[in-house]
């Protein structure tokens, strides 16, 4: 039997990982945690290993154990190793695996035939044949398990993944071996984290080109897969209680009205749209004047929470206005990369002057700048989302 370790999530996560790593680089087959199973892993480049694996799924095709278990991908640690295995990467592709990834969404993408230039030339034959699908697309998979982070991101050569169905989802590493006892006796190791956060597999889809279809509905359903591809929008501001919040309720506002729609349906209408602060206090509710003005203009703050920008929050926006110059390089001092998707809210590129302390007069003439600026920029958003 192999040896079952513990997942401890203190410090000895990383030393764990490396052991895990060490025994995948040996040609070892060890059996890890993810979001919603306990999956197989090997070294990518270790015939021998990719042989255990397609060993193991053979005996759940054949019934000897869980015959859920045949779900066969490559591991990546984020969307952009994806264009070393596909035929194409194309700006959609890139944005569907930034928004959706890492998480229990698989991708099937075309696999790339050159014999040149792409990793997935390099890789054995016996792996090729591992993480295609019958239809030749490669199969990818990002768990988002800090634990299998951890790996793939110390392994310094390509991982498979050999994960089961629902079958197995929900349960603890003792349960997983007492079901499938067959495979898991011949693992080198088995790092038990107890029951699995989800009790449903990964989703699956195909990706390709300008667009994506669903292959089998899991934890991730189609309607959330459409909401997570939205145009996204993020006003920036200060504290996130006057400026910022206005903004995201005026821009709700224009946009319903445009689309016929109430401003709850925005997001089925694709468009999601967030307000932050570089400053702020989380959980501060917008400001009394600024709630009072947009309620003459039947825009309700009243539910409104301040947030504090994060770097997460920063990656997935089309558009990030902020009021002030100074906004805007404090984010790129941060996020250099974010220059091209990090705007003034005015198209004059003039700063907002924040209205924080201020009478209502100058709350007013915040909000028609504001207004203003929104009323030329809705176009642009409109013709994005098409």
């Amino acid at each position: 039997m192999p040896t079952v370790t513990k997942l401890n999530r203190g410090q000895s996560m990383q030393e764990l990982a490396h052991e895990v790593v060490a025994q995948l680089e040996s040609g070892g087959v060890v059996a890890v945690p993810t979001e919603w199973s306990y999956a197989l892993f090997a070294s990518a480049i270790e015939p021998l290993a990719v042989q255990k694996m397609m060993e193991f799924e053979a005996l759940c095709a054949s019934g000897a154990v869980d015959e859920n278990w045949h779900t066969s991908s490559l591991c990546l640690v984020e969307g952009g190793q994806v264009q070393d295995y596909a035929s194409t990467m194309t700006p959609f592709m890139q944005r569907f695996l930034e928004r959706c990834w890492p998480g229990p969404i698989d991708v099937f993408v075309p696999a790339n035939e050159s014999e040149n230039g792409n990793l997935l030339s390099v890789l054995p034959e016996i792996t090729r044949e591992f993480i295609s699908a019958p239809d030749g697309r490669i199969h990818c998979s990002c768990p988002s398990h800090p634990f299998v982070r951890e790996i793939v991101t110390q392994a310094e050569f390509p991982l498979i993944q050999l994960a089961p169905g629902i079958c197995s989802t929900g349960r603890t590493a003792s349960e997983i071996i007492d079901i499938n006892h067959g495979v898991l006796e011949q693992t080198s190791m088995i790092v038990d984290d107890g029951p699995t956060r989800y009790h449903q597999p990964a989703t699956h889809v195909t990706l390709d080109g300008e667009s994506w279809g669903m292959l089998s509905s899991g934890l991730v359903h189609e309607t959330t897969i459409k909401r997570m591809l939205n145009q996204m929008i993020l006003f920036v501001c200060t504290g996130n209680t006057c400026r910022s919040p206005m903004a995201e309720g005026v821009c709700r506002s224009l946009l319903a009205r445009r689309l016929k729609c109430s401003t709850d349906e925005l997001i089925d209408r694709g468009f999601n749209i967030l307000s932050a602060g570089i400053s702020a206090v989380e959980g501060q509710t917008a400001t009394a004047h600024a709630v009072e003005i947009l309620l003459s203009r039947g825009i309700d703050l009243t539910t409104h929470f301040s947030r504090q920008i994060s770097h997460e929050m920063l990656a997935q926006p089309d558009f990030i206005f902020t009021m002030t110059q100074g906004h805007r390089q404090a984010l790129l001092s941060v996020v250099p990369e974010l220059a091209g998707r990090v705007d003034l809210l005015s198209p004059d590129h003039e700063d907002i002057i924040d209205p924080y302390g201020g009478s209502q007069a100058d709350y007013q003439q915040c909000l028609q700048l504001i207004e203003s600026a929104l009323q030329r920029r809705i176009d642009q958003f409109l013709l994005q989302a098409t």
